[in-house]
């Protein structure tokens, strides 16, 4: 798995010996990048979490910072910089990553406070409020020409009474309702919850309008024309964009199953590596666009009627499933160090190789996908078929109890929220 590049890497840079990485988060995409730089630099990272949780817990690559689990976006930067020496631990530089919307967007707005202390890797305030608002994205992409599904935003807070006429907004049903802004639902609790939700006539608008007022929400829901198909028809791209504006890294990958749950719906399980010319090139237009920094993951649907693909929204970090990047042969590690060391000629990275990403077993995932994607699997080479969380340099027993012990839950998961494959789900 891009075992050039990581030598390459290793070669270009003179030194990377007082680097330090520090992450926020607990997730399986922060591990997974964690894992990224220790296979390709040998950094051990230092983790600030609320606590240990599974991706990360009983890790030999990590080490780990619990900051408690009651704690606030505002609780992390004063943790950073309250502990700024402890973590930087005497090093030249200290790369400062995350990968959940709300701490990126925390890190905006405390960057005057912090970019003294840590070298940070995200987008202007500015322009992640811009991007990362599913209406100002969708704004974006019709002033690009960039296609995107008819998105109407309903505001709360400000209004008494907002409401919405899907049918004379312009909207069919089925609609498919989110926030917004992510960072904005992140502390509203409600029953029936969900991260996505699919409303199948005005009553049921309405119904979900009501339930977000007395909720308390604050900020703007979007109600979005769905675009047909099954989890088969979404696409991702994860890329890099570096402190000069050159797009340095650009990987793709088509969906072949993703999580059902209420709380995770739409979130990659399986997914194989593969180019992308036009996509990719609408991306890369709309991150040239903007006074865009860091990294950035596109969702895109391919209507399975038409076949036309819509740009659904991009997430202003590098996403819980950004590993099948190194899986397809490109490094993130590769792009950010290049970056930080301001290496003249920054090589681009693409998809160099077909892979499978997957947090699934072999026999779970066989039940959902067709005879020619099966077929497509079982003729990869053992090595381009990868778990995230299964690192060979991090398999302690506890750990592995963990991988494994979470790849067979997924088989009750889906007994229980997606039994059988349908393509009328979102």
């Amino acid at each position: 798995m891009g075992t050039n590049n990581m030598n390459e890497a290793r070669g270009t840079l003179t030194s990377t010996k007082n680097i330090g990485l520090v992450m926020l988060g607990s997730d399986t995409g922060i591990y997974a990048l964690a894992r990224d730089f220790h296979q390709c630099y040998g950094i051990r990272p230092k983790i600030v979490a609320r606590a240990a949780f599974g991706p990360i817990k009983d890790s030999k690559i990590l080490d780990v910072h619990e900051i408690g689990l009651d704690v606030t976006r505002r609780d992390y930067i004063d943790y950073l910089i309250e502990h700024a020496e402890e973590l930087r631990a005497g090093n030249e530089k200290t790369i400062l990553l995350c990968n959940t919307d709300h701490l990126v967007e925390a890190l905006c707005e405390a960057k005057d406070e912090l970019e003294s202390l840590y070298e940070l890797v995200i987008p202007p305030l500015k322009t992640y409020e811009r991007i990362s608002d599913k209406v100002g994205f969708a704004e974006l992409c019709d002033q690009l020409e960039i296609p995107t599904p008819k998105t109407i935003g309903v505001q709360f807070g400000a209004e008494e009474n907002p409401q919405l006429n899907a049918l004379e907004a312009g909207l069919d049903f089925p609609v498919i309702a989110k926030p917004a802004l992510s960072a904005d639902y992140e502390n509203v609790k409600f029953e029936g919850q969900k991260k996505v939700f699919q409303l199948t006539d005005q009553t049921e608008v309405d119904q979900l309008i009501q339930t977000l007022q007395q909720a308390g929400f604050q900020g703007q829901f979007v109600f979005q024309q769905k675009i047909n198909g099954d989890d088969t028809t979404m696409r991702s791209l994860t890329a890099y964009v570096n402190r000069r504006g050159e797009v340095t890294l650009l990987s793709g990958a088509r969906v072949l199953l993703e999580d059902h749950a209420p709380g995770l719906i739409g979130v990659p399980l399986a997914m194989v590596t593969q180019e992308m010319p036009e996509l990719m090139a609408q991306a890369k237009k709309l991150l040239e666009s903007v006074d865009y920094y860091g990294f950035a993951n596109f969702d895109i649907k391919v209507d399975s009627v038409s076949g036309k693909p819509y740009f659904l929204e991009v997430n202003p970090r590098i996403g819980r499933n950004a590993y099948y990047t190194v899986a397809g042969g490109s490094h993130p590690s590769l792009a950010v160090m290049e970056d930080i060391f301001e290496v003249a000629d920054p090589r681009f990275q693409g998809v160099e190789q077909e892979a499978l990403y997957s947090l699934v077993d072999a026999f779970l995932l066989s039940r959902y996908i067709d005879e020619e994607d099966r077929r497509m699997i079982s003729n990869l080479p053992k090595d381009r078929i990868v778990h995230p969380l299964d690192y060979s340099a991090d398999r302690g027993v506890k750990r592995m109890f963990y991988v494994y012990g979470s790849t067979f839950k997924q088989r009750l998961k889906f007994r229980k929220y997606y039994p059988v494959r349908n393509a009328e789900v979102i």
